[in-house]
């Protein structure tokens, strides 16, 4: 997860320097501090998947359309052009950046800034041009989503853009000491009021445009299409939103005030300090709570790979520990072990990931649609995954080893747990097939 943390960090910099760009660099410190205390970034800054560093790669090419806009060089229109690409190979929620992108360009170069009307058209053509190979792709991967693919995907709701407010101050639990959740939600609130502070005002409104585009756009169009289309909603994808959040938030934070007497009195401390107390418990429980704490699939791998004997096979009960498992024991196959003949479940997955190492992985969807996997393994590991996250989770994985024993004639010889993961050693039982 080094790359992701990396990208993270990256995010929280680069928040900074957009919101330097646009305001002054006290609202980039109070953003870049919301920005590293959010659980919602830091969450997807330990999670595997690209959804951190598209919000890195969102904010690289704002800042830099900015800057190319308003400062004509050609190496920041080149640095647009690159990022933005990026962005669109990452993720295709980076459409909808790039959509807000071209509405905000091209009014800015009919509104304000002419002479760069034709290097903006160039570089959304170089754009074009450089993402074109991937529109087959993209074009698969739309459609396995319109198939139902991805099981986070809901339909939307009015509560779906409630929840996407809680995330960016909340991404962990909603179930907070009573006091605390009525203090952090008014704060949330309070917080969540300072953009339309922030926007209000004749004063830098270009600056203002492109952030509320930057937030607003995709938000609107995935809404959108998920409300009269087909539903694509799906409130990781949209981590880059905050951002953009975090630096209205901070100019808020930093024009607030309050008139008492005909003087103008400042709120940026109590501005500060609601923002620095609700992110406390969010913090607590992502770093504290067995929920958000990771399952120690390297310990378990490394101990099957200790007791592995020629001819066991390694059954997976949920997929998501079959790609983990393949990665470690690749890594630390023995060579003496002779190679395993077993197919490879999802095209995703390098071929030398699972055919051609030593060690014979099966998630359990493969081998209830073919029994025949199982026909001569007389001895199998069976792993079970997210064990500690509530209470009762390492009976329900239990419960379903012992269906699985009954069905198919094998018996539990050992049990070995580690967090989160449990380790089920199987034999298979004299006269069963």
């Amino acid at each position: 997860r080094l790359l992701s943390v990396a990208f993270g960090v990256g995010n929280v910099y680069m928040t900074y320097l957009l919101a330097r760009a646009l305001f002054s660099r006290g609202t980039g410190l109070v953003a870049g501090l919301m920005a590293a205390l959010s659980t919602y970034q830091i969450y997807y800054s330990r999670y595997l998947r690209g959804y951190i560093v598209l919000s890195f790669l969102a904010l690289v090419s704002f800042y830099f359309l900015y800057r190319a806009l308003t400062a004509h060089r050609f190496r920041y229109w080149l640095i647009y052009v690159i990022a933005t690409a990026l962005a669109l190979y990452v993720h295709s929620y980076a459409l909808f950046l790039w959509g807000a992108q071209g509405v905000y360009g091209l009014a800015f170069v009919i509104l304000k800034e002419r002479r760069a009307f034709v290097p903006w058209v160039l570089s959304q053509a170089a754009i074009l041009i450089v993402f074109s190979p991937w529109f087959y792709v993209l074009m698969h991967q739309t459609l396995r989503e319109l198939d139902g693919a991805d099981i986070w995907i809901k339909e939307v709701s009015p509560k779906t853009l409630e929840t996407l407010r809680y995330w960016l101050f909340f991404k962990t639990r909603f179930d907070y000491n009573p006091s605390w959740a009525r203090l952090m939600n008014w704060g949330g609130y309070f917080l969540t009021a300072l953009p339309l502070l922030a926007l209000l005002g004749r004063q830098k409104i270009p600056e203002k445009a492109l952030l509320f585009l930057f937030m607003v756009f995709p938000v609107v169009a995935v809404y959108i299409i998920s409300w009269k289309l087909t539903p694509i909603w799906d409130p990781r994808f949209l981590v880059f939103i905050s951002s953009p959040f975090y630096i209205l938030v901070a100019r808020g934070i930093m024009t607030i005030s309050l008139v008492v007497e005909n003087h103008r009195v400042p709120l940026k401390p109590v501005a500060l300090a609601t923002m620095v107390l609700i992110s406390g418990p969010p913090l607590y429980s992502l770093y504290r709570e067995p929920l958000f704490r990771n399952q120690d699939l390297k310990g378990a791998a490394s101990y099957i790979r200790s007791e592995y004997r020629v001819g066991d096979n390694i059954l997976h009960l949920n997929y998501q520990s079959y790609l983990p498992f393949l990665w470690y024991n690749r890594q630390g196959a023995e060579d003496s072990l002779p190679v395993s003949d077993v197919p490879c479940v999802y095209d995703y997955v390098p071929k030398r990931w699972c055919q051609g190492v030593s060690y014979a992985e099966l998630p359990f969807g493969l081998v209830d649609a073919n029994p025949w996997l199982l026909k001569d393994v007389r001895q199998l590991w069976i792993v079970g995954l997210y064990t500690a996250t509530f209470p009762g989770d390492s009976w329900k994985v239990k419960t379903g080893v012992e269906q699985f024993a009954g069905k198919w004639g094998y018996k539990e010889v050992a049990l070995k747990q580690f967090w989160g993961v449990d380790v089920y050693l199987m034999a298979k039982e004299k006269g069963a097939d």
